[in-house]
């Protein structure tokens, strides 16, 4: 669903995963410009997989979205404090993402362009 959701935004989906360890796996084989997390994920939870991307060579410059359904504040306060560029509420804010992504493909593209 998400990842249809993507390329219907315009994004290019180089992976879909099943557990975090996987997602993590797939940032390091694929060097995404983006990815989108959700919390609660088998092997590795988002905030887990978030960390270790903010910690490598990499992560600095990918766009990290949250997908949560929890809805206690301080969730998002960790999961903004741990480098996430984007919380989004499954329920209620996935309508964002269809003008995060654009948006920030759009804003890619700009700077390769320069």
């Amino acid at each position: 669903m998400v990842g249809e959701l993507l390329r219907e935004c315009g994004a290019e989906v180089v992976g879909l995963a099943a557990d975090g360890a996987e997602a993590l796996r797939l940032f390091h084989d694929t060097a995404p410009d983006g990815v989108v997390l959700d919390i609660e994920m088998p092997e590795l939870n988002g905030l887990q997989v978030l960390r270790a991307i903010r910690a490598s060579e990499r992560g600095s410059r990918c766009l990290v979205i949250i997908l949560t359904s929890h809805s206690e504040q301080s969730m998002r306060e960790q999961a903004y404090a741990d480098g996430a560029d984007h919380v989004l509420h499954k329920s209620s804010e996935f309508e964002r993402l269809l003008r995060i992504v654009p948006a920030f493909i759009e804003r890619r593209s700009e700077q390769l362009d320069v």
